[in-house]
């Protein structure tokens, strides 16, 4: 897990501030992203990594069709 810091946009590296969080900057430890939220008066935001998500997946049972009759066969009297 990472956490980001987050003021009114997401902070990177450098100090600016950058509209996406995929330019943010992570930190491992919330310690550390406490510390530059104090600085800068942002907040800590956490942040799941894909490593961490869980991916669960289901069964999806295909519905079922009814047989379609061709096209105009239904006008036909036999």
């Amino acid at each position: 897990m990472s956490f980001v810091v987050k003021k009114m946009c997401y902070l990177d590296g450098r100090g600016d501030g950058k509209p996406s969080l995929a330019h943010a900057k992570h930190h491992e430890d919330y310690e550390i992203a406490d510390a530059v939220a104090a600085v800068c008066g942002g907040r800590v935001v956490e942040v799941i990594d894909q490593k961490d998500r869980k991916v669960v997946r289901t069964k999806i049972e295909p519905k079922k069709k009814k047989a379609s009759k061709a096209n105009q066969a239904w006008m036909r009297k036999d």
